[in-house]
């Protein structure tokens, strides 16, 4: 008889210790209060040898057992919603990093628009030369032609054909021309007077049709555009494009950057939120728990009446914790 009590007093031992792990786990007052109650009941059979053993396994059976099975329910789910967070900041941190090292490449890009601009500034150069003095030698010694097919995929914004017909129509009168290029006589004139200081503004895909755009940085704003495939200078009319809009389409990567990272504050918030969280529901369920087990009818229905004082006691004890 007394193996079989110390045998059950043993795993009750067990019992409340995977309580504890709980009560310690979820952080939650009212799991500390029926966690301490347990402690009190197990005391009391525990002390009293001539109390039936055998109710205290019924207590657990009936009480903390369901009560750690629920317990291990919620931290299962919760365990579930917080590894859907983590992979939600691994994803946005995979993202961030690939749009950084766009970020980066996109430094590079600017490098290559400068060398680019600097090239062209002394290709129209040579190309005004060519025209004043009519000569019939190849006026671009720099490569300008191949900017456009290396970096259209990534850094040109795209535009309509009817766009395209529009920039490139033009009447053969008011152009210089030769074997190697054509271009709008103003635009020449224009280009001498600001001794060839130009900017360039974006690149643009009609595909399978690619223009740049580029400023004359003069008094007067003036634009024009150059196709490489046809070593075609025009002049155009900017209006025609969304610089604005291409503007904020260049920084997109920076606002995606910042909203992803808030995106990862919220999801480790939600993840410190939702690892602890216990619902409304269930807390009802524990607070009328920690009732019924510190119930004097309760523990009077494991006991005798005659150890009614011994159970009152403990339960002052216990509310005095």
């Amino acid at each position: 008889m007394e193996e079989l009590r110390q045998e059950i007093l043993d795993k009750s031992n067990v019992i409340i210790d995977k309580l504890l792990s709980h009560v310690t786990f979820f952080e939650d007052s009212t799991l500390m209060k029926i966690y301490l109650q347990t402690q009190v009941i197990h005391k009391l059979f525990e002390d009293n040898t001539d109390i039936d053993i055998n109710k205290l396994e019924l207590f657990h059976l009936q009480f903390t057992t369901t009560l750690l099975s629920l317990l291990d329910s919620i931290k299962q789910k919760n365990d579930r919603a917080v590894k859907m967070y983590e992979n939600e900041i691994q994803i946005n941190n995979q993202m961030i990093e690939k749009l950084r090292n766009s970020i980066l490449q996109e430094g590079g890009f600017d490098l290559e628009k400068q060398k680019q601009t600097i090239n062209m500034s002394k290709s129209l150069r040579s190309l005004y030369v060519a025209f004043y003095e009519r000569s019939d030698k190849y006026p671009f010694k720099e490569d300008i032609s191949s900017f456009s097919i290396n970096f259209y995929k990534d850094y040109f914004f795209e535009s309509t054909h009817d766009i395209l017909e529009r920039i490139i129509t033009y009447d053969k009168k008011n152009t210089f021309r030769n074997q190697y290029a054509t271009i709008d006589k103003q635009l020449l004139i224009a280009l001498g007077q600001a001794y060839f200081n130009i900017a360039f503004i974006a690149g643009v895909n009609f595909y399978p049709v690619l223009i740049e755009l580029y400023k004359v940085q003069a008094e007067e704003e003036i634009y024009f555009l150059y196709w490489p495939a046809k070593s075609l200078f025009l002049r155009c009319d900017i209006v025609l494009f969304p610089l604005k809009k291409w503007e904020a389409e260049m920084s997109k990567q920076s606002q995606m950057i910042k909203q992803l990272i808030k995106n990862n504050q919220k999801a480790e918030t939600n993840i410190k939120n939702t690892n602890k969280y216990i619902s409304c529901e269930v807390l009802n369920l524990l607070e009328e728990n920690h009732k019924t087990i510190s119930d004097l009818d309760f523990l009077a229905s494991l006991e005798d009446i005659n150890i009614h004082a011994e159970i009152l006691k403990s339960m002052l004890n216990t509310k005095m914790l």
